[in-house]
């Protein structure tokens, strides 16, 4: 997963680098031209079916589905957003996908396990007479379900 995960990285920042703080839609489109020319695999703005207790509760939308490649021997999700930081409410929402995923008719989504929440700074930074994307503009977190159990993957960057 260490070869994928210094891709993906790189190609976060390239985006970021390119866009800034544009709108969530457009850093998606080009995050998606990104992994397309490299190669990956993936589903973008899938719907994912929410339970409770075995019933269906409504819809959500990953924002991307990545399916093995590289070093990733699974299926995982990731969640775009653009904020000034991670919030509880994005982490739950990741989470919220994970325990749902299994109950999905999908099976690629049936397996997943893993998340990957990034966040691209919706701020410039002015100084200098010029507006610039700051160095730390684009973070990530690794989330995984093991049972009930929902866990940050601590991993140092870069990996």
């Amino acid at each position: 997963m260490i070869n994928f995960l210094n891709t993906f990285i790189k190609l976060s920042k390239k985006v970021y680098k390119e866009l800034g703080g544009y709108e969530e839609r457009f850093i998606q489109m080009a995050l998606a031209v990104e992994l397309r020319e490299n190669k990956i695999d993936f589903l973008r703005e899938t719907n994912i079916e929410l339970f409770y207790k075995n019933h269906a509760l409504g819809l959500g939308e990953l924002d991307f589905l990545i399916y093995p490649c590289m070093d990733l021997r699974e299926t995982i999700m990731i969640e775009t957003k653009v904020a000034s930081k991670l919030t509880d409410s994005h982490r739950q929402q990741l989470k919220n996908y994970l325990v749902s995923a299994p109950s999905n008719i999908n099976k690629s989504l049936g397996s997943v396990k893993k998340g990957i929440l990034i966040n691209y700074k919706n701020v410039e930074e002015y100084s200098d007479g010029k507006y610039t994307t700051p160095e730390d503009g684009v973070t990530f977190e690794i989330w995984e379900l093991k049972g009930n159990k929902f866990s940050n993957i601590t991993l140092k960057y870069p990996i």
